[in-house]
């Protein structure tokens, strides 16, 4: 009897992360993620011995890496703040497309307390926040101005996704990305 292909740890991520993404850790079962990524419960405890919480971690760690590649690609970029900006609003867009699925940090920040997992999501906000700061005060916005624009879009993009859904209109959330955008530079010279 030939053994079952093995699934990458990469791929058993991806999988998990969607399921997350759906449903929060709290709605989502032991047998959801059995069924989400293909595979039997022992094989889930097997790829994390920690059970659902390690699960989850490991999407919040994933995401994490993920973002700061794209940041770290913001950074590495020549030219203005602006064109920066821009890369970040679009590293958004190529990631939740039409704004139809949850965002995976938002929808944990909504689940039940678990260790390690807050701080994680802070973390996510925070890396989000601190990269449209710095781009603000290059272009010359004053710190505690550009923080409280930063947070609005972080607020706006997380509220942008909740509205798609529930009014089930893709149309809203590229419209309040680009509301978002320019809301961030007003009064930017």
């Amino acid at each position: 009897m030939a053994r079952p292909a093995t699934v990458s740890r990469e791929e058993v991520l991806d999988r998990l992360q969607k399921a997350f993404r759906a449903c929060g850790y709290d709605a989502t079962s032991l047998a959801d993620l059995a069924e989400a990524t293909g595979l039997k419960k022992a094989s889930l405890y097997h790829y994390f011995p920690g059970g659902k919480r390690e699960m989850v971690l490991a999407v919040v760690d994933k995401v994490m890496q993920e973002f700061a590649a794209a940041v770290a690609r913001e950074h590495e970029m020549s030219g203005s703040a602006e064109k920066r900006l821009d890369l970040f609003f679009q590293v958004l867009l190529d990631y939740f497309g039409t704004g139809e699925e949850l965002c995976v940090i938002g929808n944990l920040a909504v689940s039940s307390e678990l260790p390690g997992v807050a701080g994680a999501v802070a973390s996510g906000f925070s890396a989000w926040t601190n990269v449209l700061v710095r781009c603000l005060r290059e272009m010359g916005v004053p710190k505690e101005e550009a923080r409280m624009r930063a947070l609005e879009a972080v607020a706006l993009f997380q509220g942008s996704i909740v509205l798609t859904r529930g009014l089930n209109d893709p149309r809203i959330f590229r419209q309040l990305i680009k509301r978002m955008r320019v809301r961030l530079l007003s009064d930017v010279s």
